[in-house]
């Protein structure tokens, strides 16, 4: 049975006896997928939803932290776009609290996962950035000059 997830940067990742293929290239109707993993080369294709091993793979295989190491990479991305009051730290020390001791070490650093979630955030959630001055939102309490006052819209358009 062949699943799908997703690599690091989002391209589609599919996971069909024991192996992580990537998609290589597609023609028509066939998808063309290489093994995760170089220099192995290991193919596969999908024609009209039938997998087709076209190449065995170079005798490596996955073990169980390898499998598990891609399952927490991958809910890591995934749990990001209903995380936006989250911080990245938070996010990160709850998925490796799911992770085995054995597995851990396998991977990335805890400052690599913060900064990769912080680059998805960015994509996900740009921040407007106002074009015109009448865009900027300036609180009340910043719209007072040194004595307290309020200042008219004709002073401040003098200091501009």
């Amino acid at each position: 049975m062949a699943s799908y997830l997703s690599t690091q940067r989002g391209k589609p990742l599919l996971k069909y006896l024991n192996y992580y293929y990537i998609v290589h290239y597609a023609k028509k109707d066939i998808e063309y997928w290489r093994c995760r993993l170089r220099p192995c080369s290991g193919r596969l294709k999908i024609q009209n939803e039938i997998v087709t091993v076209t190449t065995a793979h170079n005798g490596h295989e996955l073990t169980a932290i390898d499998h598990e190491v891609v399952k927490c990479d991958h809910e890591l991305r995934n749990i990001t776009p209903n995380a936006e009051i989250w911080h990245p730290s938070t996010i990160v020390s709850e998925v490796l609290q799911k992770l085995s001791l054995e597995s851990r070490p396998s991977m990335s650093s805890d400052i690599a996962l913060r900064n990769r979630l912080q680059r998805i955030k960015r994509k996900r959630y740009p921040e407007s950035i106002p074009k015109t001055r009448e865009e900027i939102d300036i609180p009340e309490h910043l719209k007072l000059d040194f004595r307290g006052k309020k200042k008219n819209e004709k002073e401040n358009k003098k200091i501009m």
